[in-house]
């Protein structure tokens, strides 16, 4: 029998099929999109960490890249406060109570797009935080137990695949971002990674220690 505390194979089969074939600097973006076909989030994107600032990198939409632009504006929201802490954010209702008052120029801006919620997830691992996955729901609300073990095992695989990214060291060009620039901070280690792309299972492996679910999760300090 499967462990309870293990993604559904389902999940693992469609992150494995969303990327299949991509390049590396593709796969961010594709994994944006896999994440919004699995979870119950309208659109899903990805921040690097540069000093501790976000960098934007890639998005399922406009939306999703405009909200990143605007936490990287602001510098503050609940994907920074992620990347800062290292802790998993979840902002269950933009619209009021403790979320809108902690965030209030980006939960502004965020809910005139219709978001109401966004979950963000820290990427890497005790070496340091390459960056987020950010998940943003047009609903307020929780995720569930089953449904934040597959959203560990995406933020998983994204870091994975920020991990294999090349620099400019390696290839002479440095990946895009979100917003066309090229800032790319290689600001951990790139040392451990799986043999053979096998990301899945390898990611979930790396990201059991979040398997407390709502238990471990932070509202925003």
């Amino acid at each position: 029998m499967r462990p309870r505390d293990e993604p559904e194979p389902a999940a693992a089969d469609a992150i494995a099929d969303g990327v299949r074939g991509a390049e590396p600097g593709e796969i961010p973006r594709r994994l944006c999109r896999v994440a919004v076909s699995l979870l119950p989030v309208a659109r899903a994107s990805v921040s690097l960490c540069n000093e501790g600032m976000p960098v934007p990198l890639s998005a399922s939409d406009d939306r999703a890249a405009y909200l990143m632009e605007v936490q990287a504006t602001l510098g503050d929201g609940p994907c920074l406060h992620a990347a800062r802490t290292g802790e998993p954010v979840i902002a269950s209702d933009l619209a009021g109570g403790r979320d809108a008052d902690r965030w209030p120029v980006f939960a502004q801006q965020a809910t005139a797009l219709g978001v109401r919620a966004v979950y963000a997830l820290p990427l890497g691992d005790d070496a340091g935080c390459l960056g987020t996955l950010d998940l943003y729901r047009d609903v307020p609300g929780m995720l569930s137990p089953r449904e934040l073990r597959t959203a560990y095992l995406m933020a998983g695989v994204m870091t994975i695949a920020l991990m294999a990214l090349p620099t400019g060291e390696e290839n002479g060009n440095r990946p895009r971002t979100a917003s066309g620039s090229a800032n790319w901070p290689p600001s951990t280690t790139r040392s451990t990674r799986p043999s053979a792309w096998s990301w899945p299972s390898w990611a979930w492996a790396r990201t059991r220690r979040w398997r407390g679910c709502g238990g471990m999760l932070s509202r925003g300090g």
